[in-house]
């Protein structure tokens, strides 16, 4: 049972404290052993071991002499009822190398000065005096084996010098540990050991082996580890890690020390040590023998496993950033690697490595938190000027050692802008792009819109506007005019507008002026853009043509951007070709708008046909105009020409129109030719109106079946004809067909998506279940629905003037304003009404 209780003797045992010893124990009654609640070990838990020869189965650190009677001070303890007992002390001497030298040497220096504290305390606690008789050192009145005492304590000091100066260079073995902190705190609590109440007791047990020895009461690394979590939850940090030391030194197997050691470092921001410290607590956990320590090791990440969990979420977060980012603290142009690289060393990093490897789940939102943080990048929005500094004149080179001189006065002022706000990361495409590098600079202007979205902030630098200025100078800056502005504008969502000399526009210190009504009341003006539209911009293909319209009056310095710098604006990617000319880029442009929308209303422009399809304009400036609005028809208007029509209209062909328009496809581009869904009407005479001829331009009278007569103009000289002059050459007016008219729940619910263009013959097929096949009676709502479409079709509509070429193919006749068409007869056009597709070059 002494064994048990008192474990193996053959550790060694190091505990230091600045706390005064306390006085010898009085038998049995010591105010110590009533005062301490007492720990039941167990077979799991034993208590803690003391040196063999400090041991209370030894005379007072001597042996006892066999005798039948022992002293009462001496005798052991009853045997404690059966309970937890805490893990064992391990069988190797050394600490954790982690225990720095000069903790070991203050720990030293203390224990010597209580050794001379405990032994006054001794000699009074047995009463010697100088008059009283001593023969060979010992005391008339010592117990057996006291005299012993002051010489195994000093042989006891000298081991704990040893112990401490052999921990600060010796490497971590593998050792026993005990339950996590939690754990302990509970058991300690319900099995009444020493709680933060008792750490002064606490205190004087671990200076004094001796005591500890002769009391089976005490937990000191229990008592500290309280303190520990009691001083961590109160940030208290070096007062937390004071104590967390001192359990390791207590209990160095245990990865308890260790595990309140990390929470300490890491509360107090010291991260390398924190991981180091927590690295030493895993090695515990994976050599500890017990399964359930071994278990408790998978509530933990290894470093590599946070590490990697970290790098993919940088590698996500960089994805949507530039290649190239200026430091703004070190002034240097930083690759992608140099970014990571500058992270990892940064305090964020380590704080959340630290904070990551003590969770099994990883905290996927913490890191993506303070990985974007670290990363926020701040854009630059302005007007090129004649010499702005490229890649190879800054790289290598800190920014603001630069000579000032033309763009670079600019780049160092917006570097330091974005510094003073707190960025570490700016961007501009001036210096920041490889421009020799065609594969770069593809991906970047591909990118370039993803980077402005993503951006933390937008800085706007108006260098036509002069300090100090008032209200519509924004308004007459040139910034406004520029083609790569417009998307550099609409794609943040956080922009600030900066004068000439760099000071806030209007000085509206406001966080976002995207925000400001004043500002963007201005921008609308200049740009002619919705206001609200400014602010909450999404890319994609929806409203196509206002798009393009935003875009006709802006220009730019090489032509074909005109075109790259939309792609954005309508999430579209396609390979940069510089040198192909502007219609040639422009028409993929738009070609791909029509290919992935279906939008027809980018066919929609005056002026010059393209040479990459005669249904493309040449130039931007031809959606200058907004679009053809028709007035729309109410719901009773419908309502009335419906109830108009049941009794005018053939049924049966107004179902077979249904069906014909229902199953066309959507217009799509092959090898630059559209093949374009339409309802064609056959023009039956072209004859030239010279009182309506224009400068340039040549006024033709257009007659076609089941339409009004109409007159257009055009720069094309056409062959005129007639009934009685026929020619070989056909013409035709086309309606391009709107599936919209259709009115179809497909497209009220996804209006943008190409893929519900059209649904080829599934909503006429599901509707042939509405006829009765008993009767043969027609289903009221498939007759009103094709009634419905009959209305529509009967409005005016922006007509296409097509002339055939020789392989059967058509070009659209361009004109200088709209081709504004309606039928003459409602119910009789319908005859005339041919749905095809054609094809256009």
């Amino acid at each position: 049972m002494e064994n048990e209780y008192l474990g193996e003797f053959n550790h060694d045992y190091g505990g230091g404290s600045s706390r005064a010893p306390s006085p010898m124990p009085s038998p049995p009654a010591s105010p110590r052993q009533h005062d301490l609640p007492p720990v039941v070990p167990s077979q799991t838990h034993p208590l803690p071991r003391v040196p063999p020869a400090l041991s209370p189965a030894h005379s007072h650190y001597g042996s006892l002499p066999q005798s039948t009677s022992t002293p009462a001070l001496l005798a052991p303890p009853p045997p404690p009822p059966m309970g937890p007992r805490l893990p064992p002390y391990p069988s190797h001497p050394p600490l954790s190398s982690l225990i720095m030298l000069e903790s070991s040497t203050k720990v030293v220096k203390e224990v010597d000065d209580e050794r001379q504290n405990t032994s006054d305390l001794k000699r009074e606690s047995v009463g010697l005096d100088s008059d009283e008789e001593v023969h060979n050192g010992v005391h008339a009145n010592m117990v057996p084996g006291e005299h012993l005492r002051p010489r195994l304590y000093d042989a006891y000091v000298e081991r704990m010098k040893q112990h401490l100066q052999e921990s600060a260079t010796s490497s971590f073995v593998q050792v026993r540990t005990h339950p996590p902190v939690e754990e302990q705190m509970h058991a300690s609590m319900r099995y009444g050991a020493v709680l933060v109440s008792d750490h002064d007791k606490a205190i004087d047990g671990i200076i004094d082996p001796y005591w500890s020895g002769i009391n089976p009461h005490f937990s000191t690394d229990t008592v500290f580890a309280s303190s520990s979590q009691a001083n961590l939850e109160k940030m208290l940090w070096e007062d937390a890690l004071l104590d967390a030391q001192k359990v390791i030194i207590i209990n160095p197997s245990s990865y308890l020390g260790y595990q309140l050691k990390h929470a300490a470092l890491h509360g107090a921001r010291r991260y390398d040590e924190a991981i180091k410290t927590f690295e030493i607590m895993l090695s515990r956990l994976d050599n500890a023998p017990e399964m359930q320590l071994r278990e408790l090791r998978q509530q933990y990440l290894s470093l590599s496993e946070a590490d990697n969990a970290i790098q993919k979420v940088i590698h996500a977060q960089l994805d949507d950033a530039p290649l190239r980012l200026l430091d703004t603290t070190s002034g240097l142009l930083c690759d992608r690697e140099a970014q990571i690289c500058a992270f990892k060393l940064s305090t964020e990093f380590k704080g959340l490595l630290s904070f990551v490897i003590k969770h099994a789940d990883i905290r996927m939102e913490r890191i993506k938190e303070v990985v974007a943080f670290h990363f926020r990048c701040v854009m630059l929005s302005h007007m090129w000027e004649e010499k702005e500094p490229l890649l190879h004149d800054i790289k290598d080179k800190v920014v603001y050692k630069l000579n000032p001189v033309g763009g670079i006065v600019k780049l160092q002022s917006f570097c330091k802008t974005a510094r003073d706000a707190g960025y570490r990361w700016a961007w501009i495409d001036t210096c920041c792009i490889d421009q020799n590098n065609n594969v770069e600079l593809q991906k970047s202007l591909n990118s370039m819109f993803i980077w402005y979205r993503h951006s933390a902030l937008t800085i706007v630098y108006l260098a036509d506007v002069p300090t100090l200025s008032k209200f519509g100078a924004l308004t007459r800056s040139a910034w406004n005019t520029r083609g790569w502005t417009l998307p550099e504008f609409l794609a943040p969502k956080i922009v600030l507008f900066y004068q000439r000399d760099w000071t806030l526009y209007l000085n509206d210190r406001s966080c976002n002026h995207k925000e400001s009504v004043t500002i963007m009341g201005e921008l609308e003006n200049a740009t002619g853009i919705n206001a609200q539209a400014l602010v909450t911009f999404r890319p994609g293909m929806a409203g196509a043509r206002e798009k393009l319209r935003w875009a006709s009056t802006r220009v730019t310095t090489v032509q074909e951007d005109v075109a790259y710098s939309l792609f954005g604006i309508f999430g579209i990617h396609i390979p940069i070709i510089y040198g192909e000319k502007k219609q040639n880029a422009l028409g993929r442009l738009l070609q791909e708008i029509v290919a992935q929308s279906g939008d027809i209303t980018a066919l929609d422009w005056v002026g010059k046909s393209s040479e990459f399809n005669s249904c493309l304009p040449a130039d931007i400036s031809s959606y200058k105009n907004p679009s053809c609005a028709l007035p729309p028809l109410t719901e009773d208007d419908i309502r009335t020409s419906v109830s108009w029509l049941q009794n005018a209209v053939d049924i049966d062909v107004a179902l077979k129109l249904y069906s014909q328009l229902d199953n066309l496809g959507a217009p799509h581009f092959t090898n630059r030719r559209l093949r374009l869904p339409c309802i064609a009407f056959s023009v039956t005479e072209v004859r030239r109106s010279r009182a309506q001829d224009q400068e340039s331009y040549f006024a033709y009278e257009i007659k076609a079946y089941g339409l009004h007569d109409l007159l257009t103009t055009t720069e094309d000289k056409l062959t005129q004809f007639s009934r009685s002059k026929p020619t070989l050459q056909t013409f035709l007016l086309v309606r391009p067909w709107d599936p919209y008219l259709l009115e179809l729940p497909d497209f009220a619910d996804n209006p943008h998506g190409v893929d519900n263009w059209s649904v080829p013959g599934s909503m006429f097929r599901d509707t042939l279940s509405m006829f009765s096949s008993e009767t043969g009676s027609i289903n009221p709502q498939l007759h009103l629905r094709a009634l419905r479409l009959i209305v529509h079709l009967g409005q005016p509509f922006n007509a296409f003037l097509l002339a055939r070429q020789r392989g059967g193919e058509y070009k659209r006749i361009a004109s200088d304003h709209n081709i504004t068409a309606q039928v003459k007869d409602l119910a009789g056009s319908i005859h005339k009404m041919h749905v095809r597709t054609l094809e256009i070059l």
